[in-house]
């Protein structure tokens, strides 16, 4: 951010003829205060991993490209790792990442834990899962978020796939000790990253793993238990120099949350090769060879959860990947379930960030001359009319809110972006500045 903490047939037929083509979620539940943990959610079942984006929730486009918006039509949420368009078929070299403390995590053989280890993680690893170098490098951001960390981690350890490593990117202000996992091949590090902000922590994940293939999700999803195999086959194929990116489905509303913003179950592999009026890569969802990332610059550190443009890291890096002309193959079976668990007031200062993090994104390329990224701007501001119309009209306060919220964080992030000519580079701070 940017992931995301992603009906009945009335209510779609009586929205048809505002928006012909498209299907709506239904609102869902709120508790009495309307407030949720933000650590924790209500309950702790598994959410079916075949939950559909029909299930209830707030308004949300079901078209196959990502919607940051609670409504309906195409702008999602995401700028440059380094701060540069690319130009196409020209990748830069990376921008330096700076080096933080890293602490290993790691299945003790005779024990059902981890213990923690100061020795560099390659020999490390090596020792005790008797896999020199992994195939794939699991890279999870996450900030005072334990228990939704917990089950993230739990859905891992039933993977089949051996050979993968887990980083854990943790920006807590407190320490916090990771449960034990179910699976021996599972390989945890704990990285301790001082400074705020999810794109700083990536970029930390990205110059510390050790696997040819990296793999992203949130610590609020839970993934399929082939998703590891799912990425290292294709991985595995011949000529392969592509993005992956995949299904994301909203779980069950866990006690009194409201849905959580998802996709369509689309069941047809694509690849895009060009930028279009959608963004495609799911950063909750998605993996790219670790050369071609580093390549690219990373991702932008004024964009993403942590920073004043909370949103939109992921958006940015597929896009100047297509502009770069590298595809990016959307995979029906590479399957991850964004749990259900924010309140109603929760979900709409989330729609907030996704608004300011779209809205930057947009402004920090149009300040560069890039027409496509102004006309999508004007595209999300009439599709966020619509949706706040259609929700009006039925009556619907939670997705009106939630609209609202997200119109105006998308006007304030590209309007401030433009004006300062930051595009959201300030506002990450360390932890020790935050206190």
């Amino acid at each position: 951010m940017l992931r995301a903490s992603a009906g009945s047939a009335d209510l779609r037929q009586g929205l048809y003829c505002l928006a012909p083509g498209r299907l709506l979620c239904r609102q869902g539940r709120r508790g009495p205060c309307g407030k949720a943990p933000p650590d924790s959610p209500r309950t702790s079942p598994v959410p079916p991993r075949s939950a559909s984006s029909q299930t209830a929730g707030p308004l949300v486009g079901t078209g196959f490209s990502r919607s940051a918006r609670p409504g309906l039509g195409g702008a999602g949420r995401h700028i440059d790792g380094g701060g540069k368009t690319l130009a196409r078929r020209a990748i830069p070299e990376p921008h330096p990442i700076v080096d933080r403390r890293a602490s290993l995590l790691a299945r003790d053989s005779g024990r059902p834990g981890y213990r923690s280890s100061h020795n560099h993680p390659s020999d490390e690893a090596a020792g005790e899962s008797g896999v020199t170098t992994p195939r794939i490098s699991v890279l999870i951001a996450t900030a005072d978020r334990p228990a939704l960390l917990a089950g993230c981690l739990e859905s891992l350890s039933f993977s089949r796939f051996f050979g993968a490593e887990v980083l854990v990117l943790d920006q807590s202000r407190r320490e916090h000790t990771l449960p034990p996992e179910r699976n021996s091949g599972l390989v945890v590090r704990h990285l301790r990253c001082p400074r705020r902000g999810k794109s700083a922590a990536l970029n930390l994940g990205v110059r510390e793993a050790r696997a040819s293939w990296l793999a992203f999700t949130d610590d609020d999803c839970r993934v399929a238990p082939d998703w590891l195999e799912v990425i290292r086959r294709a991985a595995g194929e011949p000529g392969i120099g592509c993005a992956l990116t995949g299904r994301v489905v909203a779980g069950m509303p866990e006690g009194e949350a409201v849905t959580a913003p998802s996709l369509r179950e689309k069941d047809r592999e694509m690849t895009f090769r060009a930028p279009s009026f959608r963004d495609v890569l799911f950063g909750n969802n998605m993996a790219i060879p670790a050369e071609l990332l580093r390549r690219a610059g990373c991702f932008d550190e004024g964009l993403g959860p942590g920073t004043t443009a909370p949103a939109a890291e992921d958006n940015d890096l597929g896009y100047r990947l297509l502009r770069a002309g590298v595809p990016i193959r959307y995979l029906p079976t590479m399957t991850v379930t964004h749990r259900s668990w924010r309140s109603g007031q929760e979900q709409v200062r989330l729609y907030r960030g996704y608004g300011v993090g779209q809205g930057t994104f947009y402004a920090k390329h149009a300040r560069r001359g890039d027409l496509h990224m102004a006309a999508r701007m004007a595209r999300s501001i009439w599709d966020a009319g619509r949706d706040l119309s259609g929700a009006i009209v039925l009556g619907r306060m939670q997705d009106v809110r939630a609209t609202r919220a997200f119109a105006s964080g998308l006007v304030r992030g590209f309007l401030h972006a433009i004006r300062s000519g930051n595009a959201g580079r300030s506002g990450a701070a360390t932890l020790t500045e935050e206190g």
